[in-house]
């Protein structure tokens, strides 16, 4: 039978566990009787030591009756009863300590009554000298019965001690004897696991470390490349686990060696295959590049250097720099952004198109692919992977193309506008009037000129659409009003086809982010095929509606539906149902399909829905703006004028808004016209900032109801607008009285001068109200009611109150009695200095006025008990006999 090196260790362990175990028994049994012998020591020292208590007593009982007996003083009876109780509770000690001794109870017995007789004797001679008749205790004392007594019980006492020492002699030997067979045992254990541990450590030695050390030089040697030695094992009779490691380990050598073999092989052909690799690179004009975002370091093979001139060895030492210092600082932003999309996951490969700075000094065009290859765990970029390609010459060709096309539109758009015009007036009438014959022929001509310009057109938006050169100016679009223009501009064409345009569905205002005059081309296209399609005298319906997160757009026409086997290819390029009915209205083909590339422009989709015999919907979803829609409330920021932003670009209103705020100007934000005019309705602004391009109303004309209105004619407004200055020209200068006509991007050093000098001569003008007040609501409860009148300038604290009186001059004090850092009354002096004329105080508080206070203020005013009716008359009133008395 043959037992592994498990087995044999598991057995030498359990031994050493069991043998453990014993000695561990051995010595817990001999500790449990040297600690029982050690307790019976302790026990008898302690009854010795009581006895000794027990005599001490009963003696101090005989020396308190002879003090009393020699003196009669009561005095010393104290001791004697002290003893007698103390000597009492002893001998129960005793008694308890010696229950286990028969002996020693019965020499109790005799003490007990040896004692008894004692205390006998003692009471007795001491009644005796109470009662007046001290001879006869004196007597009883000579008589010598006390002192036999005594002598009795010292003699019972001494039997009893010379037994508890015999006693404590046997105990103490005993104890001993224990400790000494302890000891023995410890040593004996020891000794028997020092021999044990020797041989568990010789048998590891012999049967894991020598094959172990065995096997470490082996590997070594393998390592090396060097002949393996022959390793023994220990058991060379059997198959422990060492003899099949070191089988294994032989196994796994030959198996390594072949491997490394193989090994070489095949880096052998990865390197052809490298090689054959890099052939087709170079071959394809292909250069690589690898980026390791967290360091910033990057390779470039040969061919990325070749591509704009150099040798990698000329641009070396190579780091991302060698590529950002390569790219055209135009196209570098561009490149960064593809990047962000690319890592956000927004786009599956970062793709862009840059000029690259060639070594002849001239730019290149390259387009650059690539992809994140290793991302970190907190999902980050580490380390990405790409290719370059020169594409100088597709974009040669592109513009070629670009200008063929251009140069054939103009050629082709000249001669057709000529034809058009000569075709127009002869169909008019003006140059007399024709046969019918011809007049058929010419309304044929007529109409295939107006196709053909509608081709050209097509065509050419097509190929912007294709190039990627077709621009977007993205801007806040309200959706209302973009459909009620698309209705008026498409009325003429909805009345040669007999058909009426009507807005239906949602009657709220909604924004968009789009290109307003693309989103009308989309538009006008759905709704020139509707109208074609539909039969004379009917209705046109473009719906709106609201899908929380987008808007729909619909176009609901009243014609034959669109055919099914052409419902698939419906928004291809030069698609027609091909059909009496539909070939007759004429068409390009292409305006479905540019509006389909539109309107994915714009994030959005569309689609249709249709039923043969019962017309046709075609429908845009565009994403909804829900959140630029809202206005902004005002915002306080010290105590300056408050201004209105009126823009519906987010971006540059946080900017004006940042701006205004850090000139200590209070502000309110409206994206839309309408916005506007409710703010300006429901609150006083000193001044606006207004741009043109809005997406419900042009600004102009806003501007215009403005000055008509009584309560916003003399608001002052600053123009901030893309095109500002074109629109003043168009407007002859400050016809509409315009404070300044600003361009963007902004100057923020020119916008606020104009502003502060504005509204400072605005300031001189309207008289100036100091309000002191720490609460918030009463403050804006005060600037809204007297806004019109005045401009109100706030203070919490008497600290601010201090610092604008010494800085600048008001018309009207109102003033709180308790501010958070002391009195309002303490603010009094400041208001009526000799040397300057007495600015007039109204306390408008809950707390009541002294009479002292009543005597330096104009009015007085509680809180609780003041309508803002009441307020504002006091306020008016001070303030236009202020103004009568100059």
């Amino acid at each position: 039978m043959r037992i592994n090196l498990q087995t044999k260790f598991f057995f030498v362990f359990a031994m050493l566990t069991i043998i453990s175990l014993g000695n561990f028994g051995f010595l817990w049994f001999a500790e449990k009787k040297s600690a029982e012998q050690q307790v019976l020591v302790t026990h008898t020292y302690k009854v010795l030591a009581q006895s000794e208590v027990f005599l001490g007593h009963l003696k101090d009982t005989e020396t308190g009756q002879r003090g009393f007996l020699l003196t009669g003083q009561a005095k010393y009876l104290e001791p004697y009863l002290a003893g007698i109780e103390s000597a009492q509770a002893d001998f129960i000690i005793l008694v308890n300590l010696t229950r286990d001794n028969a002996i020693q109870q019965s020499r109790l017995v005799s003490i007990r009554r040896k004692m008894a007789e004692k205390f006998s004797e003692l009471n007795k001679t001491i009644e005796l000298v109470q009662k007046g008749t001290p001879a006869e205790a004196l007597n009883i004392v000579n008589s010598g019965v006390g002192k036999q007594i005594m002598d009795s019980i010292r003699l019972h006492l001494r039997q009893f001690k010379a037994e508890e020492e015999h006693l404590l002699e046997i105990r103490e030997n005993s104890f001993r004897a224990e400790q000494v067979k302890m000891r023995m045992i410890f040593v004996g254990e020891a000794l028997l696991l020092v021999f044990l541990i020797i041989l568990v450590a010789f048998a590891i030695r012999r049967n894991v470390i020598n094959p172990v050390i065995g096997l470490t030089n082996n590997t070594a040697r393998l390592a090396a490349g060097k002949k393996l030695e022959e390793i023994k094992p220990a058991n060379v009779a059997g198959e422990d686990e060492m003899t099949l490691l070191i089988d294994g380990f032989n196994n796994m050598a030959t198996t390594i060696s072949t491997t490394m073999s193989n090994l070489a092989s095949a880096q052998k052909d990865a390197e052809e295959k490298k090689h054959r690799l890099s052939d087709i690179i170079w071959s394809t004009n292909i250069g690589t590049w690898e980026w390791n975002i967290e360091t910033d370091e990057i390779q470039f093979n040969e061919r990325w250097a070749d591509i704009i001139g150099y040798s990698l060895s000329e641009l070396e030492p190579v780091n991302a720099d060698t590529w950002r210092n390569n790219v055209h600082p135009d196209d570098l932003e561009k490149s960064y952004a593809q990047l962000e999309k690319h890592y956000c996951g927004e786009l599956e490969y970062y793709e862009c198109e840059t000029r690259r700075l060639h070594k002849d000094g001239t730019y290149i065009w390259v387009q650059d692919r690539g992809k994140v290859v290793e991302w970190s765990e907190d999902g980050k970029p580490v380390r990405m992977s790409g290719t370059n390609i020169d594409i100088s010459e597709r974009k040669e060709i592109e513009r070629a193309k670009s200008e063929f096309i251009s140069t054939v539109s103009h050629e082709l758009r000249t001669p057709l506008t000529s034809i058009k015009g000569s075709l127009g007036l002869i169909k008019s009438g003006t140059l007399g009037n024709l046969p019918d014959k011809l007049q058929s022929m010419l309304d044929i001509a007529y109409n295939n000129s107006d196709r053909l310009v509608l081709l050209i057109n097509d065509i050419l938006d097509m190929e912007k659409i294709e190039a990627g050169k077709m621009n977007f100016n993205l801007k806040t679009v309200e959706v209302l009003s973009l459909v009620d223009e698309a209705i008026e501009a498409n009325k003429g064409y909805g009345d040669e086809h007999g058909v009426t345009f009507l807005r239906s569905g949602l009657e709220e205002q909604a924004l968009i982010e789009g290109d307003k005059d693309r989103l009308m081309q989309v538009l006008s296209n759905l709704m020139s095929n509707a109208a074609k399609f539909s039969p004379d005298g009917e209705i046109v319906t473009l719906s709106i509606f609201d899908f929380n997160e987008e808007i729909r757009i619909a176009v609901e026409d009243k014609g034959p539906g669109i055919p099914e086997d052409f419902r698939d290819s419906l928004f291809e390029k030069f698609s027609q149902a091909d059909s009496s009915d539909t070939r007759k209205v004429g068409g390009t083909g292409l305006g479905l399909s540019i509006s389909q590339a539109i309107v994915e422009q714009h994030r959005g989709t569309i689609g249709f829905d249709t039923e043969t015999g019962n017309g046709s919907t075609f429908y845009i979803n565009l994403p909804k703006l829900a959140d630029r829609s809202e206005t902004r409330p005002v915002q306080t920021t010290g105590n300056g004028n408050r201004i209105l932003i009126c823009e519906d670009e987010a971006d540059v209103a946080a900017i004006l808004e940042t701006m205004l705020h850090e000139a200590g100007y209070q502000t309110g934000i409206a994206r839309t016209a309408a916005q506007a005019r409710n703010m300006l309705e429901e609150i006083h602004f000193d001044a606006m900032t207004l741009d043109l391009g809005l997406p419900d109303q042009d600004g102009i004309s806003l501007m215009q109801e403005l000055r008509k209105n009584p309560k916003t004619h003399d608001l002052p407004i600053i123009v901030v607008s893309a095109t500002a200055n074109e629109r003043k020209q168009e407007l002859n200068g400050d016809a509409i009285d315009v404070i300044d006509w600003i361009e963007k991007p902004i100057d923020p050093t020119f916008l606020l001068n104009r502003l502060g000098k504005t509204l400072k001569n605005l300031a001189n003008t309207r008289p100036r109200i100091l309000h002191v007040e720490d609460d918030d609501s009463v403050l804006e409860i005060v600037e809204s009611l007297v806004n019109d009148m005045g401009s109100v300038t706030k203070a919490k604290t008497l600290k601010e109150a201090r610092n604008l009186l010494e800085t600048d001059r008001f018309d009207l004090v109102l003033l709180d009695l308790m501010l958070p850092d002391g009195k309002g009354e303490t603010l009094l002096p400041l208001l009526h200095k000799p040397d300057q004329p007495s600015i007039p105080v109204v306390v408008f508080s809950a707390k009541d006025v002294t009479r002292e206070t009543v005597e330096r203020i104009d009015v007085a005013l509680v809180k609780s008990k003041t309508s803002n009716e009441e307020l504002l008359g006091v306020i008016q009133s001070i303030i236009e006999n202020r103004q009568r008395t100059g």
